[in-house]
């Protein structure tokens, strides 16, 4: 579209009224450079980088007071581009309003320090290359995941950063697979692997935004809300228990056992199993801090272990969470103990049945 400026119109706003040839091209709906074009074209002359400062910082030299100034850069410890945001003025006024002032100046390292907040989330956000998802809020799928985080995973987060890195390391092959299925489709996976104990073990690191970061922290714990519904609990026990525990048959019984260094976790996990009468003994020591194996690997902590021995605890432990374990080993052992734990029970009502027969004859 042609747009015309006329002599009078143009030097009136530009001369007389001194507003900028930005906010005039504003007014006439063109480009700054129209408005020059037309200026230059009328021999109208242009302004000055010195004359653009001198009728700027009328506008606010009564407004930044050295007290103000002084408050705002020393007390609040703001950088001078955040002032001059705050002013609506350019970064050099605040400058000049400090050496005015006699206000010393930071030096770089403080400077830096300072503007990190702004800075490194930005870089951050610049540097994310891969793909990322959001959780998808299901609280089943949270209490599962907190639960398989406080046992097998290690998470962090740099201060600014808008990362969440999850890493796994493990020699079982089940266990990658399970990492991997857990979070690929939320963010973007790498694999690793190492020769540690002779034995080659496999990582995976996940890079995931932070709507993960209830991951954050290793606390030895478990959430309040996860521990007042019962498809909470039992979804971070399954995800516990797929980290640290195991189901065998043992001399034809059926066995679960969770060994942690985190015994309150596991004391809470007792007090809530014996309340779904899901009965097993108190938490003990298996392994106590300073014991070195065969391997010469030295155990730092008191390792403790939880255990469920009775078969028809194990039948009850089994409805409740065949639904949410996912671990394939767990899930094939789950149903080899609970397969094993009904057929003792069978033989037990058995051989009563036949005493009772015995006895009444």
């Amino acid at each position: 579209m042609f747009i015309k400026l006329s002599q009078q119109s143009l030097y009136s706003l530009y001369i007389d009224k001194k507003t900028s040839m930005r906010n005039i091209a504003k007014v006439y709906g063109c480009s700054k450079t129209t408005v020059g074009k037309y200026l230059r074209k009328y021999g109208i002359p242009t302004r000055t980088r010195t004359e653009v400062s001198k009728l700027l910082l009328p506008h606010y030299k009564y407004n930044l007071s050295g007290k103000y100034l002084r408050n705002l850069y020393i007390v609040q410890k703001l950088s001078a581009y955040e002032i001059a945001r705050i002013i609506g003025c350019n970064s050099n006024v605040i400058f000049h309003r400090l050496k005015k002032y006699g206000i010393e100046r930071r030096s770089l390292s403080e400077a830096v320090t300072l503007t990190n907040p702004i800075r490194l989330p930005k870089i951050a956000s610049a540097n994310i290359k891969y793909f990322r998802k959001d959780f998808s809020g299901d609280l089943l799928e949270k209490a599962y995941l907190i639960g398989f985080r406080l046992g097998d995973l290690h998470v962090s987060k740099r201060p600014y950063g808008l990362t969440i890195l999850i890493q796994g390391w493990s020699t079982v092959l089940e266990q990658n697979i399970l990492i991997s299925d857990l979070f690929k489709s939320y963010g973007h996976l790498t694999f690793q692997q190492r020769i540690k104990h002779n034995k080659l073990d496999l990582g995976i690191t996940c890079l995931l935004n932070t709507t993960f970061d209830f991951l954050l922290g290793n606390s030895d714990s478990i959430p309040k809300w996860i521990l007042e519904t019962d498809a909470h609990f039992f979804a971070f026990l399954s995800g516990y228990i797929d980290a640290e525990g195991n189901f065998n048959v043992d001399h034809g019984f059926a066995r679960l056992s969770v060994s942690s260094y985190q015994k309150n976790i596991l004391k809470k996990i007792h007090k809530k199993l014996n309340q779904y009468r899901i009965s097993c003994p108190p938490p003990y020591i298996s392994v106590k801090a300073g014991y070195v194996d065969k391997r010469g690997i030295r155990t730092n902590k008191d390792l403790w272990t939880l255990r469920v021995n009775k078969q028809e605890s194990i039948l009850k432990l089994y409805t409740k969470i065949f639904l949410y374990i996912k671990h394939l080993k767990r899930t094939h052992d789950l149903f080899q103990a609970y397969a094993t734990a009904k057929r003792n029970l069978a033989k037990v009502e058995y051989i009563d049945f036949i005493g009772y027969n015995q006895l009444t004859k």
